[in-house]
């Protein structure tokens, strides 16, 4: 691949931004990307840091799904445990499947909790 703007030399990168080959004279480092110099620097800064934050949000989102794990699995607990000491049948089954419906939406949540972390 020849370099966009030097038609004669071989171009060593290709830019983030525009896709362009460029040769070393045009090649500019910008975080882990490369950009046209003088052209592309400021829209591939843009791009490594949305990059960032989308890799912190993910991680933001496996801590999300854990907590909300927990607070199923407490709520879950809690209605099994009414259920337990329950006297009325009505309610022993609607609190034991209330229980049983949230410790299942716990689990889930912690299977996309491992997902989102991997």
């Amino acid at each position: 691949m020849r370099c966009f703007y030097h038609g004669d030399v071989e171009a060593v990168a290709v830019c983030k931004s525009c896709g362009r080959g460029i040769c070393h004279d045009c090649y500019a480092e910008v975080g882990t990307g490369t950009a046209c110099r003088n052209r592309c620097e400021s829209e591939v800064a843009t791009l490594e840091d949305l990059q960032r934050r989308m890799t912190d949000l993910v991680k933001m989102t496996g801590q999300t799904y854990y907590g909300l794990a927990v607070f199923l699995a407490l709520i879950g607990g809690a209605l099994l445990l009414l259920a337990a000491f329950s006297y009325k049948t009505t309610e022993k089954r609607v609190s034991a499947a209330g229980g049983a419906v949230f410790l299942a939406g716990a689990v889930a949540c912690g299977f996309l909790a491992r997902r989102a972390d991997e």
